[in-house]
């Protein structure tokens, strides 16, 4: 947890922590997050946490408090299994903790959606139709390959709010019980090619899984 820890100019493990200023904790963050010192950032963020300073500011966390790890995931409420995040630069804790409810729920829907919201694409992944709170989401389960790799996972590729003031989500990847979840209903469907006829979908709803 301490590698890079001499690339930058704060040291707060030997510090006072009472004696650092708010703004002085906010400094540190910064530059140990940039030069990927986990300890010091992990420190600096649950002192900031700790006096009400991160939420008073509207800001958010570079580092998971629950795993002690870097904050490029969060947890699936139910389970607390970590689902991979592609954060954009800027996000708050409101936004990763809408994001986790929001993720799981969608990859719950994807697992249980009916044969017409499934789609296969050229490439071998499938594509699944989701509905949930007027925002239609893309759920993507890439081609069965032999790799164990997270990014092999099913994730949320593309959400289009259906009225003003939806929310986006960033690109989520599914935890391992999601995915499996979601791989294992592919054996029972039969996705309809996305470059089929239009004759193909003949007696299918267009529309999509939902709560």
């Amino acid at each position: 947890m301490r590698d890079n820890h001499d690339e930058h100019d704060y040291d707060l493990d030997t510090a006072d922590l009472d004696q650092v200023s708010v703004a002085e904790l906010w400094a540190a963050r910064d530059e140990a997050a940039y030069a990927r010192d986990l300890f010091c950032a992990l420190l600096a963020d649950n002192t900031l946490e700790d006096r009400g300073a991160l939420a008073a500011a509207g800001g958010r966390r570079r580092t998971c408090r629950a795993c002690e790890s870097w904050a490029d995931h969060v947890h699936d409420p139910l389970t607390d299994e970590p689902m991979d995040v592609a954060w954009p630069f800027r996000f708050t804790d409101v936004d990763m903790a809408a994001t986790a409810v929001t993720a799981a729920r969608v990859f719950a829907l994807a697992s249980v959606a009916p044969a017409q919201d499934w789609t296969e694409r050229a490439d071998g992944a499938a594509r699944i139709a989701v509905e949930l709170d007027s925002i239609r989401y893309e759920v993507i389960l890439p081609a069965p390959t032999n790799s164990d790799s997270r990014s092999r996972r099913a994730y949320i590729g593309k959400c289009r709010p259906l009225e003003i003031g939806g929310r986006f989500l960033p690109l989520v990847h599914a935890n391992t019980r999601a995915h499996a979840a979601i791989a294992d209903a592919r054996r029972y469907v039969r996705p309809t090619r996305a470059d089929a006829p239009a004759g193909a979908r003949a007696g299918c709803s267009d529309r999509p899984a939902q709560l």
